[in-house]
């Protein structure tokens, strides 16, 4: 499910990045598109093409998808941040 995902501090992190690499659709693989973004198996990485690695807090490939890994991504990266919207804190999720 998950590919990798580096240690949690102790104590609270006030930025946390999460990256899920999403498959190809439909019609990109009609046009004959291919991948261009490798996760670094066991890092919390993403390569692009064989030139940029960027590393970030969290990173799920694209073979990890479905109802579970919804409900895996919304439980450890999005659920705190609603709970701390009703705090007052700023949150933000892009998708």
């Amino acid at each position: 499910m998950v590919e990798s995902t580096s240690e949690a501090p102790t104590g609270e992190q006030a930025v946390s990045v999460a990256v899920m690499v999403r498959p190809l659709i439909a019609h990109e693989l009609v046009d004959g598109c291919q991948e261009c973004m490798y996760v670094t198996p066991g890092e919390p990485q993403v390569n692009i093409g064989d030139a940029r690695s960027f590393t970030f807090d969290s990173v799920y490939s694209s073979n990890a998808t479905g109802v579970e890994m919804d409900a895996h991504f919304f439980e450890n990266h999005v659920k705190g941040m609603v709970s701390g919207l009703f705090s007052g804190l700023n949150a933000t999720v892009m998708a």
